[in-house]
């Protein structure tokens, strides 16, 4: 009798399921959209009941659509998008909209933060210091300018945690998504009581789940209500989970030094492993679900959003087009990019669109728009711009002696052939995808298989359940133009934080 197993990936838009059997071959998937506000300028707040709903349409349409039974499932995993916040009261029901993770309503509490006498102490114990985007920091504004919310809540957690909730009945976090949030304490593997303190919350602590001590821990089985639901088996095992970016990294196999996973999503995630090695000037160092490794991430908001954004402002007659030939829209964007030589346009793109990392005020731009410039210059500007900031922070770790070997590509972007290529270009090395195009969904899954004794360990799921690599290589005379033109760009960046530096964050 065939086993199979079930991802949940919640993206930046969309929450989908997607089942695979126990030889990585993909046997149905479904998402939905959920709902999003922007209420105001970089307020981006969620309502995660949509996302439920959308989980559980989704479950349902996968069963409906692969006609596996129930019972055959041996395990579930949940990713979704990390930091940002989700606001339970006592019985489980939303407080407030959640913060989303490209939210930045916060970037005037982090920068009196980071000028302050505590920072010092903050990344001692953290390791990164703070974002916007923190939980403990979203829970300080939240007391200061909401603060009957912040007493209605009992509970702040990660979106995968409340999907978890709502199969299982569990509350738990896990420590991909509590170092991923800024709140692990490396040397006590426990949550950082010290930095509540510090940040004038200590009540914090008790806002939090108990921590499971690994992401491929099984925290419980699907509930009678949630298998009611979802159709699901009750008592089906659901593990802890982590933040989709390290699903999309197992999901590659990530797992020796030399590697890399680039992640082009809605972030610019940029990821290696190692056994004991931790890097100055990432957004991220996270607990690796397997072999005791450590997980660095360099990145920011500056990645898929972008695309996501000039869709959204200039999209009609992209979409128009796609629609008349009976393609994606993506591959009408990408088509048009392709028709410019690096070295001919001009035109540059800063992809700091939201959150950025670079400086707390950072915003996106265009840079050398003439009369003549065209939508496919724009296009192709905005995918330059976006491999270049991958490349910026991929030399964040060769800086720093980590030699880099090859690059793995995850996420919506990694289905692109043209920007595969792009990258391949840009990074001056090889660039591998995987055939399967849901990788969170399927690290997952590989996580649910090593915890429910399917696999015997990470090597073996991997072995099993990973399909054929796409290799892509450099071009030596395209490398070389995008080295030229990534200096450029490099120079333009210099440039525009010197500006930034001399403006008053609000």
């Amino acid at each position: 009798m065939k086993e199979y197993l079930l991802g949940l990936d919640c993206g930046s838009t969309t929450i989908k399921a997607v089942l695979f059997d126990t030889e990585g071959n993909e046997i149905a998937s479904y998402g939905r959209p959920y709902s999003m506000t922007y209420p105001k300028d970089n307020w981006i707040d969620v309502d995660v009941d949509t996302i439920w709903f959308g989980a559980v349409e989704s479950i349902q349409e996968l069963l409906r659509k692969s006609e596996v039974a129930p019972e055959d499932i041996k395990g579930v995993g949940a990713c979704a998008w990390g930091c940002g916040a989700v606001f339970l009261d006592k019985d489980g029901k939303q407080v407030r909209p959640a913060f989303s993770s490209g939210d930045s309503r916060t970037i005037a509490l982090v920068d009196k933060i980071e000028k302050s006498d505590i920072i010092d102490r903050i990344v001692e114990v953290n390791k990164v210091g703070v974002l916007s985007c923190h939980p403990a920091v979203i829970a300080l504004w939240l007391k200061q300018n909401e603060p009957e919310n912040y007493e209605k809540m009992d509970w702040i957690c990660a979106v995968k945690d409340y999907l978890n909730f709502k199969l299982t009945g569990k509350r738990f976090h896990e420590p991909v998504d509590a170092a991923g949030g800024g709140f692990y304490d490396w040397e006590k593997k426990d949550y950082t009581y010290e930095l509540f303190d510090l940040m004038g919350i200590p009540e914090f602590g008790d806002k939090l789940a108990p921590l499971a001590e690994k992401s491929i821990q099984i925290i419980g089985g699907v509930s009678e209500e949630g298998a009611a639901a979802t159709g699901l088996a009750a008592g089906t095992p659901v593990i802890a989970g982590m933040m989709d970016i390290c699903a999309c990294a197992v999901g590659t196999g990530l797992s020796d030094e030399g590697q890399a996973c680039s992640v082009v999503g809605t972030w610019s995630i940029n990821e290696v492993v190692s056994p004991d090695r931790m890097f100055k000037d990432t957004v991220a160092t996270l607990v690796y679900p397997f072999d005791n490794k450590i997980m660095s991430m360099a990145g920011g908001c500056t990645s898929a959003t972008n695309t996501e954004w000039f869709l959204r402002c200039f999209g009609d007659d992209l979409k128009a087009k796609a629609k008349e030939k009976g393609v994606s829209v993506y591959e009408v964007m990408t088509s048009l990019a392709a028709e410019i030589d690096p070295e001919e346009s001009k035109v540059m793109y800063l992809p700091f669109i939201s959150n950025p990392r670079i400086r707390l005020n950072a915003s996106a731009g265009f840079h050398n728009i003439e009369a003549g410039v065209n939508v496919a210059e724009l296009l192709h500007a905005l995918y330059e711009g976006i491999t270049f900031d991958h490349k910026r922070y991929l030399d964040t770790f060769v800086s720093q002696g980590y030699p880099l070997k090859v690059y793995r590509l995850a996420g919506g972007g990694a289905k692109s052939a043209y920007w595969a290529q792009m990258f391949a270009d840009v990074l001056g090395g090889p660039v591998e995808t995987i055939s399967q195009g849901e990788l969170g969904a399927l690290g997952n899954c590989i996580s649910a298989g090593v915890a429910t004794g399917i696999f015997s360990d990470f090597a073996d799921a991997c072995d099993k359940m990973l399909g054929e690599r796409k290799v892509y290589y450099p071009d030596p005379e395209a490398q070389q133009k995008y080295q030229i033109k990534y200096e450029q760009w490099l120079g333009l960046v210099d440039h525009m934080c010197k500006y930034w530096d001399s403006q008053t964050i609000e």
